[in-house]
Parts: structure tokens; sequence; C-alpha cells
């Protein structure tokens, strides 16, 4: 009996790590299933195209499919250097890479091109990033999810709604998050910063400084002036 297939995201803030191949080798070794999807994150350049984009000539929309262009670029970077990969364009060329052991890096376009003609496709929006996309490719063919990155997670748990508020997934991942069997989100070690609570998060007053001003002890103090003494002594 084959073991659930899983789509790994690997998010574009790991992308600049000197040993990423060797990071995320360790992190496959360590699944109980060779059955994994992989994609990436769109990286800096996406990030980039959306801080501009209110000045760019084309459409939210437009903006949505060069996204995917880089998001693909990426993917298909990384299929040519990680070791024993192949690039697909289908969950079909994905399975028959298993067949012969190698690791599957998925090209997006295809796919949610040809998903478009579905009622509940992805809106061509900025509420979509890579994360909802990788979680849509989850859902379709019933596959555990796991968000790889490098950001700030919250120690207790939280749900797709309270990551998306913070930022750490994008705005439509909770509306697909529940059509998926399993969902997480992980650090790999090289990418980890440090954890942090979201009551934390959540403070509405700012931490003060409990600490006094610094005043010099009393027999450190400088000597009155002559001023100063003649004062006094009137």
């Amino acid at each position: 009996m084959n073991k659930q297939p899983i789509v790994i995201k690997v998010g574009g803030s790991l992308l600049g790590l000197r040993r990423l191949h060797a990071e995320l080798a360790e992190f496959l070794d360590g699944l109980d299933t060779h059955q994994v999807v992989l994609l990436t994150g769109g990286g800096p350049a996406v990030k980039a195209l959306h801080h501009l984009s209110k000045s760019l000539p084309f459409t939210e929309a437009e903006a949505h499919w060069h996204c995917i262009d880089l998001m693909s670029d990426l993917t298909h970077s990384l299929s040519e250097t990680y070791p024993n990969s192949v690039a697909v364009s289908s969950w079909a060329e994905a399975e028959r890479a298993w067949e012969v052991d190698r690791i599957p890096w998925f090209i997006v376009e295809s796919y949610l091109r040809a998903d478009d003609h579905s009622e509940d496709h992805l809106p061509h929006s900025w509420d979509v990033s890579s994360d909802s996309i990788a979680a849509h490719l989850a859902s379709r063919y019933g596959a555990e999810l796991i968000l790889l990155k490098a950001c700030e997670l919250p120690k207790k748990k939280a749900s797709a709604k309270a990551l998306a508020k913070r930022g750490i997934v994008d705005a439509w991942f909770p509306k697909v998050a529940g059509q998926m069997v399993a969902w997480s989100i992980r650090n790999l070690p090289g990418g980890t910063v440090p954890e942090i609570s979201l009551d934390l998060v959540e403070s509405k007053r700012p931490v003060r400084s409990r600490r006094k001003p610094l005043r010099a002890p009393r027999s450190r103090r400088a000597a009155p002036t002559a001023a100063k003494a003649k004062r006094r002594r009137k």
C-alpha cells in the first residue's frame, strides 16, 4: 500500500541558503514516503513585482501569470541542480518519476491554466501566492502539504486564518486549508529564526523598559563649583 503523497513548497526565503540542497535532502530523508512533489515560491523577484505592481502597465491578473512564470523558472532551475530530480508539469508525470525513484519538481503553469476551467479555480490576484497554489495542488490529489519557510512561527497551534493575518501564509490560504488531508509549516534548520508566541505578537501595549535613569553614586558626584559653594554659604 502506498504512503500518503506529500506536496512540499520550498519557500522563496530559503533559496539563498548555501546548504539548501543538503538540508532539503536531510529533511526528505526524514519523511516516511518517497512520494513527494516539490515546487518553489517566487522569491525576491515576485516581491519586487508586487511592490512595483501599481506602476506597471498590466492588470492584476496579468501580474498573477508573471508571478507564475517566475515560480516556474525557479522550480525548473532547482530541478536541474538538485540530485536525482526531474521537472514535471502534471501529476501523472510525478507518479512516473516515483516509479523510477526520481524526485519530481512541479512546474505549475500548465496545471493552473487547465484548472482555470474548474469552478473552484484559484483567483488571479495578489491574495494568492505559492502557498495557496501548493495547497490547491495538494487538495486536488489528496496529498499532505508541507510549507518549508524561513519565518517566525508561533509555538502554539494556530489556525490558517491566524497565520494569514500575521503574513505567514497568503490571504487565500485559509480558504484552501480545509480541503487538504493535512498541512503543516516548518523551518529548515538553516532558515530557522527564533520562534515566537502569537499572544506575544498580539500584545497591544508596547513593552516599556522599567530601568530608571542612571544616576552617579553620591560618593562619585562631582564636587560643587566655586559659584555654587559661595551661594550655599550665603
